[in-house]
């Protein structure tokens, strides 16, 4: 059965924030969107089960290669993977006026979207094209109700879905649009009896996005019979308004959809505030689980609790599942460790209360053969999950987007997105003055960047050490490809270290600063880009897509353009103390106390140390206190309490060693609500986190935190180790 309910949802939407029709000429024929449900089920084939009273969850994904073949194994694995709803984009088609004309293109193009379409239907799926609007127009748009635009653009997508008839909607967006209706000017009687101060607001901008959709949602829905998802993609705060306002506004049928934070991925931004806020419609969460911008799936970003907490917030506001990417280009989150987050995802839409060890547990069993109960679990757990705060750190600048666009090193000595995608303020006030401190980098800056990039380098080192624990438990194929991927992690963890040591140094020479421990670093960064190309290089790791030896080079060849002959390359400190880890976590029980997450780190003896934390990364609010005369340990370990479920957490430590301060990474926490229910027996756990009963056999109350005692006899504590 193809129907995935969409069309219901869309038809319980209609009429919903207003009542005009396309152009304010007259209410929406909101029986015509209703039919489209209607007529949708009526036909499926005799003995199909009736519709659910409520609609279904979507589970989708989105397609951005136009290779044949990897387009019908990705739907062939969609399928297996329980994928509902497909949408095709980017290369695949990202305009309908790419369908239209007499073109061997346009033919092939119609073609190979046909055959992707028929093969999803096979399967159950729906399948829904992308549109970018305005397009096949100039700048000057008359919006008024007998504008040539309307028509124009009504017979580009009669003609586009003629070519594909079988296509269940399309995929409506204006951010990257040849167009934006944003920067559209109306010289037409219909918008100069409107004027406005700034011709661009003629008519508003949020009516403009009104009128679109509408004019879209008559022809495409209202004649065609396909469904329509608006997108909401934004490269300005301002442009959310827009979207809200105008959606909201709408008397027309479609679902929104929404990318997990807004603009482009950065998982530091806050969420889209457009969510719930486009009326009463049914909304879609859109993330990006092939790394775009952190990886690209040849570095891994194995991050299950970030995917979930960026769902949850969807959910909770009227969300109906959601749509991932799983590719950029050639390259693939299948058949890689990002494998774990398309796995988060599908879990969560089936059950809402899945928890992160249980994702984990299925994922490392499917895909390595290593279950909870499997000596050196918890290392190769450790190992990928340690992915996302390296990607954080390799490609964030103190949280800040400040080097090129891209999942590779930056190739020469610039800031290519500070004052664009880094510009964290204009979407948070709150980070004014960490985003100052980057662009105008002093010695404090420095010195923060060398511990978060350090703190890189040490995870990653950590990461490739716990793999080499339990390489040899692994299947063949999967033990050279996670070796090859963490071990080409800790190269590229260092190489942006120095990246950032030299870009930043250079920066903060270009402004003033004449201390020559400068130059002494950008030398010290040359030697050590230099040296991570040659052993990038010896293993094997030319041609790849992040963190590649050539973008080192290059980098390597302009620092040294930058460098006096005869330099002394600066000789690096330790960093001050290591990254703080996630020891373990407690859930929020219904009605009783919150959460807890124990966290763990080592700092130097007899300093006074502060771990900050709360759930604003520039802003965190709450601290801890740890004394200068604590007894002497190991690691430090403190208890974070009252976390509530669903809420990502920021903890982050700091330190005056030797009257200079030290500022580390950041560290986040998913808190999570307490398992319940029958599968959930109450336990006291052991010093590993596990309970009696559980797989591996273990649990119970550790004397004295000794789990050697404690779990004796049981594979608890290999699995530990």
């Amino acid at each position: 059965m193809r129907t995935l309910n969409l069309g219901i949802a869309l038809a319980a939407a209609i009429g919903c924030g207003g009542g005009r029709g396309p152009s304010g000429a007259g209410p929406a024929d909101a029986d015509v969107a209703a039919d489209v449900a209607i007529a949708d089920e009526a036909a499926e084939a005799p003995g199909d089960a009736p519709a659910e009273a409520a609609p279904a969850r979507v589970h989708g994904w989105i397609l951005l290669d136009a290779d044949r073949d990897r387009v019908l194994s990705a739907i062939e694995e969609g399928a297996r993977r329980g994928v509902n709803h497909l949408q095709l984009s980017h290369e695949l088609i990202d305009e309908v006026d790419q369908l239209l004309g007499d073109s061997p293109e346009a033919a092939a193009r119609a073609a190979l979207l046909n055959e992707a379409i028929a093969a999803a239907h096979a399967h159950g799926m729906k399948v829904h094209v992308w549109a970018h609007e305005l397009s096949g127009v100039g700048p000057d748009v008359c919006y008024g109700p007998d504008g040539d635009v309307w028509k124009e653009r009504a017979d580009a997508y009669r003609a586009a879905i003629a070519r594909i008839p079988d296509v269940d909607g399309v995929v409506l967006m204006f951010g990257s649009a040849p167009v934006p209706p944003w920067f559209t000017f109306c010289s037409c009687r219909w918008c100069l009896d409107r004027p406005a101060d700034d011709p661009f607001d003629m008519p508003p901008r949020a009516e403009k996005a009104r009128l679109i959709v509408e004019h879209v949602a008559a022809v495409v829905t209202g004649e065609l019979r396909k469904e329509v998802i608006a997108r909401v993609f934004v490269h300005e705060p301002g442009e959310n308004a827009w979207h809200a306002e105008g959606f909201a506004a709408a008397n027309a049928a479609f679902a929104t959809m929404h990318k997990g934070p807004t603009q482009d991925w950065q998982p530091y931004n806050p969420h889209d505030p457009t969510v719930g806020a486009c009326g009463p419609r049914p909304a879609l969460m859109e993330e990006d689980a092939a790394g775009e911008y952190l990886g690209l799936s040849a570095l891994p970003f194995a991050a299950p609790g970030y995917y979930l907490y960026r769902l949850r917030h969807v959910m909770d506001r009227g969300g109906q599942g959601a749509v991932l990417r799983v590719e950029r280009g050639s390259r693939r989150a299948l058949g890689t460790p990002n494998e774990v987050n398309l796995l988060a995802v599908a879990r969560f839409l089936a059950d809402p209360a899945v928890t992160l060890d249980a994702i984990w547990a299925e994922f490392l069993a499917d895909r390595y053969g290593v279950g909870p109960a499997t000596p050196g679990f918890r290392a190769l757990r450790s190992a990928l999950e340690s992915s996302f705060p390296v990607r954080l750190r390799d490609h964030y600048v103190l949280g800040i987007w400040a080097l090129d666009k891209g999942s590779d090193l930056p190739r020469d000595l610039a800031v290519g997105e500070l004052q664009g995608r880094g510009n964290m303020p204009k979407w948070d006030p709150a980070w004014q003055a960490t985003w100052d401190a980057v662009d105008r980098p002093d010695a404090t800056t420095l010195r923060r960047l060398w511990q978060e990039g350090s703190e890189s380098v040490w995870l990653a080192s950590e990461a490739l050490a716990a793999f080499a624990a339990v390489r040899d438990r692994l299947p063949a194929g999967a033990r050279a490809d996670l070796g090859r991927r963490l071990a080409h992690q800790r190269l590229a963890a260092r190489a942006w270290r120095a990246a950032d040591q030299a870009v930043f140094a250079n920066r903060a020479r270009g402004q003033g600063d004449a201390d020559q421990g400068l130059v002494a670093r950008m030398a010290w960064a040359r030697d050590e880009l230099l040296a991570v190309e040659a052993a990038m290089r010896a293993e094997g790791l030319d041609g790849v897509a992040a963190g590649s030896p050539s973008a080192a080079a290059a980098l390597a060849a302009a620092v040294a353009g930058s460098v006096p002959a005869g330099t002394v390359p600066w000789r690096p400190d330790a960093p001050a103390f290591s990254p703080i880890r996630v020891a373990r976590t407690t859930g929020a029980a219904p009605g009783g106390n919150g959460g807890t997450a124990e966290l763990v780190f080592s700092a130097p003896a007899g300093v006074e140390v502060t771990v900050d934390w709360g759930t604003d990364p520039a802003v965190l609010g709450r601290t801890v206190v740890l004394p200068a005369n604590r007894p002497a340990a190991a690691e430090e370990r403190v208890v974070l309490e009252d976390l509530l479920p669903g809420v990502r957490y920021v903890a982050r430590a700091r330190a005056a060693v030797g009257g200079v301060g030290y500022v580390g990474g950041e560290t986040w926490i998913f808190a999570e609500a307490a398992c319940a229910g029958p599968a959930c027996p109450a336990c006291t756990p052991d010093c590993t986190g596990r309970c009696a009963g559980a797989p591996d056999g273990c649990g119970g109350a550790c004397a004295a935190g000794d789990c050697r005692s404690s779990c004796a006899g049981t594979a608890c504590l290999e699995a530990e180790l």
